[in-house]
């Protein structure tokens, strides 16, 4: 199979254009430590939500953290607790193509026997951290200075559970990923109890002027990630030898195969399962696994997945539920009302849905409010305030229902656009 090709951007300024020049890696000064120094101090330019939404908002903690297995070059953690473990690797040395995928994994399984404290301490170890001196818990005070409101127990917790469950978005950022480390994918059957996400991430440089050091160009793209496979859950209570324990991924039932869950709805159904209670979350999971058959996307948020519609008449998606982690249904602020009010749809659907809507819901009604800067929306709340939310708990024997009233609000919305 012929290597991948990449044809060079273009910059427009001026009605004219100008090709851009690839700059290999290697080339003065541009090696595997200065790739590092540039993701540590632009975290932007890892394209971590685009494979995981979960990990958004990536804070630097350490370069090169000592583990029994060697130093992670990069590490990286989120307010919510979530880590991301960065090799970085130039492609000169087939060996290094070769051990690579094996190498981050060995990582990850000795983070994963981390406890909080041991991974505090490793990061404080590492050559370079971003860890404060000061404080009673770095951690803790390192992401509360990226975060002006963190829950600095839910982030504590975060990390532990993370760590336990070996939880991690692990990369391979390079100058030019190859098929062969495509391939070793296999490795990731070898290690079914650990819920790591992994991706390959090729960095690619640009000059205006081949010349010219700067201005310089830096392009990252999302080569490959982990297929969603099924696996373990490895549960071993009491001693036992590790040549008596037989690990079998569930075998699919449905036919047409349900996909791992990604690490975002794995966390989003822990935290919904900490605030309600399993029924609950049978329902989240059941809207999840239902939204594509009713031509609904998942939007990741911050506060729990969004179902939404999209038309190609429309430049923006329409928000028909939010499914929040602390169990309630919210509207999302793309509503189907308010995105009515911006591109002159029928109000009537968008009243009669929530009708609908607050006919499944016990002490629920439409009600009307107006914000801050004068805007008109409606929404189903159980109370005189905007965000007296409705319980998620109250769908769970109308689910069928609600994704009924959805169906019959979209048909209305699609039958209007055809015909205008």
């Amino acid at each position: 199979m012929p290597q991948r090709q990449f044809t060079g951007p273009l910059l427009l300024k001026g009605g004219k254009a100008s090709v851009l020049h690839r700059v290999p890696f290697g080339e003065r000064s541009y090696d595997e430590s200065w790739l590092q120094n540039l993701l540590f101090d632009h975290p932007s330019l890892i394209p971590a939500t685009e494979l995981e939404p979960a990990f958004s908002d990536l804070i630097p903690l350490a370069k090169e953290m000592p583990t029994p297995a060697g130093s992670v070059d990069l590490v990286y953690i989120t307010s919510q607790g979530f880590i991301t473990l960065v090799e970085t690797k130039l492609w000169r040395n087939p060996e290094a193509r070769r051990s690579v995928v094996a190498q981050i994994i060995d990582y990850t399984k000795e983070v994963s026997s981390w406890s909080y404290l041991q991974f505090s301490q490793a990061a404080s170890r590492a050559k370079k951290s971003a860890m404060p001196n000061e404080g009673s818990d770095p951690l803790v005070a390192l992401a509360a200075d990226a975060a002006d409101d963190l829950d600095e127990v839910a982030f504590v917790d975060g990390i532990s559970k993370n760590l336990q469950l070996g939880r991690f978005l692990l990369l391979i950022v390079g100058d030019a990923i190859r098929e062969d480390v495509e391939h070793m994918v296999d490795f990731l059957q070898q290690t079914p109890q650990l819920g790591f996400t992994l991706g390959l991430v090729e960095m690619g440089l640009y000059r205006i002027d081949p010349d010219k050091d700067e201005p310089l160009f830096v392009q990252p793209r999302i080569m490959a990630r982990t297929q969603e496979v099924t696996r373990a859950i490895v549960e071993i209570k009491g001693s036992i030898r590790p040549s008596d324990v037989i690990i079998t991924t569930p075998s699919d039932t449905s036919g047409e195969g349900r996909p791992r869950r990604k690490l975002t709805e794995e966390a989003f159904l822990e935290q919904l399962l900490a605030n309600t209670t399993p029924e609950v979350v049978k329902l989240a999971r059941w809207a999840l696994e239902n939204a594509a058959d009713h031509n609904l996307d998942i939007d990741w948020g911050d506060a729990g997945p969004l179902l939404k519609y999209s038309h190609d008449d429309l430049e923006q998606q329409i928000t028909f539920a939010q499914l929040r982690k602390d169990g309630r249904l919210g509207p999302g602020k793309a509503n189907l009302f308010n995105i009515s009010n911006k591109y002159d749809l029928p109000l009537d659907i968008a009243r009669d849905f929530l009708d609908e809507l607050s006919a499944l819901i016990p002490n629920s009604s439409r009600r009307s409010f107006t914000g801050k800067s004068g805007g008109h929306t409606e929404a189903v709340v159980c109370g005189p305030k905007k965000t007296d939310w409705p319980p998620l708990a109250s769908l769970e024997t109308q689910r069928d229902a609600w994704f009924v009233a959805i169906d019959k609000a979209v048909s209305r919305i699609e039958y209007f656009l055809d015909q205008t």
